[in-house]
């Protein structure tokens, strides 16, 4: 079996929503504690994944037009890219429509991973980069280190209240479009994920997913 990584997508970044969302349950207690839901969160702030056939949602913070680029271990060679999104294939990422100018929050890229260059072989695993302006095409990629699929937005959609449970008018959802960041998911099958506490600094060294395969390479 060998281990091939998923790391940050760019630098300066932070971790603020795993299992459940940062902030505040009804009652001020903490809705996620090292990543993971606490008593309340599980029940009021839970962060769920949007894409299908996906799991573990991270929210990864970083400053406006921040390049999102693909940052995995060298022995992964090739990807293959699938923009996703309610215009591509009617696969959203938030289940509630994005205020007015804000389409991309509902647009990301989908990106399935091969140690063989061409996209060919086995897929060792697939990650998901979503909240992304200027995406890149489909298609496949060899040496993926460092591509770029996209760009965090340019500015926040609103400024939504805590508790996180409650979301405010003029449809805005503080769950799903508070603050710039881009949501990650990944390939439940042969994944690993790397729970971290709110506010945590990653870099593009700082693995978020692991995949495990039997793949032969």
């Amino acid at each position: 079996m060998t281990d091939y990584w998923v790391y940050c997508p760019f630098s300066g970044a932070t971790s603020q929503g795993q299992d459940c969302y940062c902030g505040s349950c009804a009652g001020g207690a903490a809705c996620n504690t090292g990543g993971y839901c606490t008593a309340c969160g599980g029940a009021q702030c839970p962060h769920n994944p949007g894409i299908n056939g996906l799991c573990c949602p991270i929210d990864i913070f970083g400053a406006a037009n921040k390049a999102v680029k693909v940052h995995v271990s060298s022995n992964i060679l090739s990807m293959r890219t699938t923009r996703v999104g309610p215009s591509d294939n009617g696969d959203p990422l938030c289940g509630t429509p994005p205020p007015a100018n804000f389409a991309w929050v509902n647009e990301g890229v989908k990106v399935d991973l091969y140690c063989k260059y061409g996209a060919q072989g086995t897929l060792i695993g697939t990650v998901y980069y979503g909240h992304l302006r200027n995406r890149i095409p489909n298609g496949g990629y060899d040496n993926p280190y460092g591509r770029i699929v996209g760009y965090l937005g340019d500015r926040d959609c609103c400024t939504c209240p805590e508790p996180c449970v409650n979301p405010v008018p003029n449809n805005c959802k503080c769950d799903c479009y508070k603050g710039i960041h881009v949501h990650t998911e990944r390939l439940a099958t042969g994944g690993f994920t790397y729970h971290r506490d709110c506010g945590y600094p990653l870099t593009t060294t700082t693995p978020i997913y692991r995949f495990t395969s039997g793949a032969i390479c």
